[in-house]
C-alpha cells in the first residue's frame, strides 16, 4: 500500500506511483481533489480500479485519465456499472510517457469518511483485447463452424452473423433473419453433421432451430414454454444436444436427431443457466448468472466453483483450463483444472456484458488459441466482438462437440405388403468398416444388414414407420431419421377370385400378399380369399358360401 501524499490537488503536485501499486488515500474537504502521476508504455494496458463505496466510504468516486501533456482527458469514469458506484478505467495506452489521474467525489462533496484505495494494475495476459468487429446490435453467443466460420447470435435483431476471422476485413454477413419466428434468441452451437442449432423463444413455446449454412432453417426440438424454458445449450462428444431449463430446473439432453432421450435434475442449484460447456474429461459444466460454475457427476450437479458475480460464458482450452467471463467485473478469469484461480484478470479491456467466449478454428479445422468474446462495451457501438491477445492464451482451445459421419440416403422407397423390397442405406465420410443398426421397430418382414446397410425382405405390415438409422466406423457416427412407408396392393374382390380360380393368374406378389393378409400358410387359398373379401368390407356377420374349388 501506498499513501496519498499531500497536498496533491494538482498536477505538479502530483504524488508519483507505479504500475503495481495501491494507492490509500482520503478526500477530506469539499472540492478536494487528488492528483496521481504514473509512466506508462504505449501498448501496455492500465487498470485503474477502485474500492470506496463497495467497503462502505462516503466517496462516490469520480476518475479522469489525462495524457502526458496534462490537458486532454483520455478516460473519465463516474459508476462502474449499474451496480456499483465505483470507478473503474482500462486502457490501452497509445504513447510512452507520465499520465496523469484525477480523483474527486461525484458531489464534490469530501470529509473525514471519505476514504478509498486505488490500484494501478497493469493489464491481463491477453490483453489488450482488440475490437473486432462492430455494429452487431446484441450480440449474446457465439459458434465456430469446422472451417473457422465465427456465427453470432444478435439478440436485438432476432437473427444470425456470420464472418471469418481468417480474412482480414472479413465482412459481416446475416445469415438468416428469425425475427419472424423467435422473440429472443439465446445461446447457438454447431451440431455434429455441421448444422447450427440456436435457442429460439415465443410467449408460448421455446424452439430449437437447425439452420444449414445455406440460412435455411428447420425445427430440431420444440416444447411449450409454460413449464419450459431453454437459455443454453451445447453438443458433447457423443453428438448429443443439452439444453438448459432453469425453469424446470433441469437440463435436458437430445439425441443427434432431435429426440428427447431425457433430463438432468439440476434442483439445489442457484441462479439461471447462462453457458454450458464440456470439459476434455467430458463432465458437463455450466455457469448460472450469479458467482458459481456447476458440473454434472453421476447424473447430479455438483458445485465446482465460486467467484465473484456475474458469471457468464465459459470454455475449456485442451488441457483443461477453464476461462470463465464475468459480466460485473468486466474481466475474463483463468481456472486450473482443479478449479484452483490461477488468473482473475486474464483479459480486462473492451470487454461489457453479456460476455460469451469461443476459441478459434484455423481454415483447416483445427483449434486455435485465438479467443473471440461478444461486448457490449461502450467503445463498441451498437455491440461487438473482440479478440484477445493470443500470446496471452495458453493452449489451443477444447473443441465443442464432434464430427458426426453424416447419412446421405435422405429418403426410403416405399414398399408394398407382400413385394419383394430393398434399398441401401450410404453414408459420406466413413473411415474404415461401418456397422448399422436401427432404432424404431421395423415392418414385420424387413431386416437390416448391418455390414452392407441394405434394408430388405418382404414386408408383412402396412404403415408409416418413424425409424433413425445409425451408422458407425472407428471414429464416429451419424444418425437420420426417416420414414419406412409401406401400403397394400389394390386388388379388387374380382381379381382375387380370379386368381383363386385360375392359378396363376395373379402375380407372386399378390398371391404372397394375399396369403399374408389370410392364414399365413405358404400359398394362396380360400381362407386367405374369404381375409381379403373381409378387409374390403364385403365379408360380413353373413356367411358366404366358399367357391368351389375347379
Amino acid at each position: 500500500m501506498v499513501p496519498e501524499v499531500e497536498p496533491n490537488d494538482s498536477i505538479p503536485d502530483a504524488t508519483l506511483v507505479a504500475v503495481g501499486d495501491t494507492v490509500t488515500g482520503v478526500i477530506l474537504t469539499a472540492q478536494d481533489v487528488d492528483w496521481f502521476a504514473v509512466d506508462l508504455q504505449a501498448g501496455s494496458v492500465l487498470d485503474l480500479d477502485i474500492d470506496a463505496w463497495a467497503v462502505g466510504s462516503a466517496l462516490d468516486p469520480v476518475l479522469l485519465l489525462v495524457d502526458p501533456t496534462g490537458v486532454d482527458t483520455l478516460v473519465k469514469n463516474d459508476d462502474e456499472n449499474a451496480l456499483s458506484l465505483d470507478s473503474r478505467i482500462r486502457y490501452t495506452v497509445t504513447a510512452t510517457g507520465r499520465h496523469f489521474v484525477l480523483l474527486r467525489d461525484a458531489q464534490l462533496s469530501g470529509g473525514a469518511f471519505h476514504t478509498y484505495s486505488l490500484r494501478f494494475a497493469p493489464g491481463g495476459p491477453a490483453d489488450p483485447t482488440v475490437p473486432f468487429a462492430f455494429g452487431l446490435g446484441g450480440p449474446t453467443a457465439t459458434a465456430v463452424s469446422g472451417s473457422g466460420l465465427l456465427f453470432i447470435v444478435d439478440s436485438v435483431a432476432r437473427r444470425i452473423l456470420r464472418l471469418d476471422p481468417n480474412v482480414p476485413v472479413s465482412p459481416v454477413v446475416e445469415l438468416v433473419d428469425l425475427s419472424g419466428r423467435a422473440d429472443e434468441l439465446r445461446d447457438i452451437v454447431f451440431d455434429g453433421l455441421g448444422d447450427l442449432l440456436v435457442v429460439g423463444s415465443t410467449a408460448t413455446e421455446t424452439t430449437i432451430w437447425r439452420v444449414d449454412l445455406a440460412g435455411t432453417p428447420s425445427v430440431f426440438a420444440s416444447v411449450g414454454s409454460q413449464n419450459t424454458f431453454y437459455t443454453a445449450l451445447t453438443v458433447g462428444p457423443s453428438g448429443d444436444v443439452w439444453v438448459g431449463d432453469p425453469l424446470g430446473r433441469t437440463i435436458a439432453r437430445y439425441s443427434p436427431a432431435g429426440s428427447l432421450l431425457g433430463s438432468v435434475n439440476i434442483v439445489g442449484t442457484t441462479g439461471t443457466i447462462l453457458d454450458m460447456a464440456f470439459s476434455p474429461g467430458g463432465e458437463l459444466h455450466f455457469s448460472n448468472g450469479m458467482s458459481e460454475v456447476y458440473r454434472v457427476v453421476g447424473g447430479a450437479a455438483q458445485l465446482a466453483l465460486q467467484t465473484a458475480p456475474t458469471t457468464e460464458g465459459i470454455a475449456f482450452d485442451q488441457d483443461g483450463f477453464l476461462y470463465v467471463a464475468n459480466g460485473v467485473t468486466q474481466t475474463v478469469q483463468l481456472f486450473d483444472p482443479a478449479y484452483q484461480l490461477v488468473d482473475d484478470r486474464l483479459a480486462i479491456t473492451n470487454l461489457g456484458g453479456p460476455i460469451a467466449l469461443s476459441f478459434g478454428r484455423d481454415p483447416s479445422g483445427a483449434m486455435s488459441a485465438r479467443v473471440f468474446a461478444t461486448s457490449s462495451d461502450t467503445v463498441l457501438v451498437g455491440g461487438g466482438l473482440v479478440e484477445f491477445n493470443p500470446s496471452g492464451i495458453r493452449a489451443p482451445g477444447w473443441r465443442v462437440g464432434t464430427d458426426l459421419l453424416a447419412i446421405t440416403t435422405l429418403a426410403l422407397s416405399d414398399g408394398l405388403v407382400g413385394a419383394d423390397y430393398a434399398d441401401t442405406l450410404e453414408a459420406q465420410g466413413t473411415r474404415g468398416p461401418v456397422a448399422w443398426s436401427v432404432s424404431g421397430t421395423l415392418p414385420a418382414g424387413l431386416a437390416l444388414d448391418a455390414v452392407s446397410g441394405v434394408l430388405s425382405g418382404v414386408p408383412e405390415e402396412s404403415g408409416a414407420f418413424a425409424l433413425t438409422f445409425r451408422v458407425d466406423d472407428p471414429a464416429g457416427f451419424a444418425l437420420r431419421n426417416l420414414t419406412l412407408t409401406i401400403t397394400t396392393p389394390v386388388l379388387s374382390a374380382a381379381a382375387a377370385a380370379a386368381g383363386l380360380l385360375d392359378p396363376g393368374s395373379l402375380s407372386a406378389d399378390l398371391e404372397r400378399f394375399l396369403d399374408l393378409q389370410g392364414n399365413r400358410n405358404g400359398i394362396y387359398d380360400i381362407g386367405d380369399f374369404r381375409a381379403h373379401l373381409r378387409a374390403l368390407g364385403l365379408l360380413g356377420a353373413t356367411q358366404v358360401s366358399p367357391i368351389p374349388p375347379r
